[in-house]
């Protein structure tokens, strides 16, 4: 009888999914860094772009996001170098997609060894509603929607040939509430990541 009990134990065992457990969550692409080493090339601006965030979350929901850009370091020997950092935001429902630019940081650099400076936020100033106010405000900290893709741009702008700076950037999404339908299911559906949503 108790070698049956073991047999029987063996074949359960046997048959549970192989490799879940070794898959990363979903939400491992709702947020990245990424680092540039932008060399400059003036008179025109060196610009470079990649992609930060991917979410198909399989549903409509409301998200929130934290943005951050870093200079880490390099020199520039003259002043009035700049760098911008923008972050355009693809997203929609459904069959709908818009793209807005969803955040968007500016540095001034000073002449000689960069020192090390960050900026982030978790919202943005959008355009006004009215041009007849256009001093009246326009926060924007969410945005509803099923899928969502980030790319980051990093601009460069230096009046002196083949100087090399370092930028950190990052962005972070979550939706505000984090339930899903799956939860519900019995048997439970929802082993301890997410099921469909991505």
């Amino acid at each position: 009888m108790r070698f049956a009990w073991v047999l029987s134990l063996l074949v359960v065992g046997c048959t549970q999914p192989i490799g879940k457990d070794d898959m990363p969550p979903p939400w491992h692409m709702w947020g990245a860094s990424q680092q540039f080493e932008i060399i400059s090339a003036p008179p025109t601006a060196v610009t470079v772009t990649k992609q930060l965030v991917r979410i198909n979350y399989g549903r409509p929901e409301t998200w929130r996001w934290f943005f951050a850009a870093s200079i880490l370091g390099g020199t520039v020997s003259a002043a009035g170098a700049t760098v911008v950092v923008v972050y355009d935001v693809t997203f929609g429902v459904g069959r709908s997609q818009s793209t807005i630019r969803l955040g968007r940081f500016s540095f001034a650099l000073a002449a000689g060894a960069i020192v090390p400076v960050q900026k982030f936020a978790n919202n943005i100033n959008g355009p006004p509603h009215d041009d007849a106010v256009p001093l009246a405000p326009n926060v924007i900290n969410s945005i509803s929607a099923q899928d969502i893709q980030v790319a980051v741009t990093v601009q460069f702008l230096d009046v002196t040939a083949a100087e090399v700076i370092q930028v950190d950037v990052s962005g972070y999404f979550s939706p505000e509430t984090h339930i899903r339908p799956e939860w519900m299911a019995t048997p439970p559906l929802f082993p301890g990541d997410e099921t469909k949503g991505k």
